[in-house]
């Protein structure tokens, strides 16, 4: 059996208030907004250490593997099943 969800009716003080806005405005502006997001989290370096964060990620794992310049080196499968 299927249930039916009954809906909920609204509070008594609940005023329901539609803007009308243009599409084109609202998407430039939600595009500008989303792309200053990303370059400031992924594209740019840190001023800290010169890394951007898919680097520092890259670097943190490969701590975490073992795999180090003075490490012996091993192939490739045995590093990738860890």
């Amino acid at each position: 059996m299927v249930r039916r969800r009954t809906k909920t009716p609204p509070p008594d003080d609940f005023e329901e208030r539609i803007l009308d806005i243009d599409v084109v405005d609202e998407m430039q502006g939600s595009y500008l907004e989303y792309a200053y997001s990303v370059i400031y989290s992924r594209a740019l370096p840190d001023a800290r250490d010169g890394l951007k964060p898919v680097h520092r990620r890259i670097l943190y794992q490969m701590n975490e593997m073992g795999l180090r310049p003075s490490a012996a080196s091993s192939s490739a499968p045995a590093s990738s099943v860890r």
